[in-house]
């Protein structure tokens, strides 16, 4: 029986009495694991500060089934605190995941490399339907990190006998996938399809330019390159707005950087964005300058 806590249950029909139970339990935990990576996947890019935890409700017996479901728990609690966001976002990661699993369950075609193209247009078309509106637009996911956890569902199927039997069990219904079908995505990206590269890492970047409004990317300087980015850390920019933070010609912030890059064949970058998902100090000047704004020009 579903707890009511629930958002997911697994089961894993098998043959009692002949099947191994190590093969059977190994199969649940891979297959879960991969689950769990593709809501990090998904989470990290609706949002690097929600942190998710797949949690285990129940184990029931005869056929093996796991109940679980996904905990969710923002990094800034004041980011988050209004309305019921975790509800909305979980029963998102519920249909990622069987979106997914119709993916891996059909039969390899000849344009297997579009349609997992096509999956992850899918998974993030779910995502900015996503109840959480402080950021513009989820962050792209790249093909080369969706892969993996995709290639580590397919693992889990891959072993289970041809009499097992696993089903997907959530509001929406029991959806019982083909355990005969364990292609590995991995192997359908292609060197044509260029490559991305994407995260959250730290920085420290000099204000050129700021905006006062809001309504605008702030420039910066990070060694010798220029970077533009929005500010999404909300309680920073309430407080800068409000002159609780003094920032003069020649302040950096050391923040929290959420990038995404892409390249063609040849290794060259064609596309990069920036946002400031966290400030978490502002650098004064090292020449001791209090000269205050407004930036006229560039800060050298």
């Amino acid at each position: 029986m579903k707890p009511d806590d629930a958002e997911m249950g697994v089961t894993i029909d098998f043959a009692k009495g002949e099947a191994s139970p190590r093969r059977v339990f190994g199969s649940l935990i891979t297959i879960l694991e991969g689950f769990e990576a593709l809501d990090r996947l998904m989470v990290s890019a609706l949002d690097p500060r929600i942190v998710p935890l797949m949690v285990l409700e129940d184990i029931e017996a005869a056929s093996i089934t796991a109940w679980v479901r996904t905990r969710l728990r923002q990094v800034d609690d004041e980011v988050l605190k209004s309305g019921d966001w975790k509800k909305g976002v979980g029963a998102v990661l519920v249909k990622g995941k069987h979106r997914t699993l119709e993916y891996l369950d059909t039969r390899e075609a000849a344009d297997e490399g579009k349609r997992l193209m096509q999956l992850r247009d899918d998974l993030e078309k779910l995502l900015e339907s996503a109840p959480v509106r402080h950021l513009p637009q989820p962050l792209p996911i790249t093909l080369q990190d969706l892969v993996k956890p995709l290639d580590q569902i397919q693992a889990g199927k891959a072993a289970l006998s041809a009499n097992d039997r696993l089903l997907l069990t959530t509001e929406a219904g029991v959806y019982e996938a083909n355990v005969a079908e364990t292609k590995r995505p991995s192997e359908y990206l292609t060197a044509a399809e260029g490559s991305k590269a994407s995260g959250v890492m730290p920085m420290q970047l000099l204000v050129r330019r700021p905006d006062y409004l809001g309504e605008a990317k702030w420039d910066f300087r990070h060694g010798r390159d220029t970077v533009t980015a929005a500010i999404l850390d909300e309680v920073w920019l309430q407080r800068f707005k409000a002159g609780a933070v003094p920032i003069v010609p020649g302040s950096a912030l050391a923040c929290m950087v959420r990038y995404a890059y892409e390249y063609d064949q040849g290794g060259r970058l064609t596309s990069a964005q920036h946002d400031v998902v966290e400030v978490q100090r502002v650098i004064p000047p090292t020449d001791g300058s209090s000269e205050g704004f407004p930036f006229t020009g560039e800060v050298e």
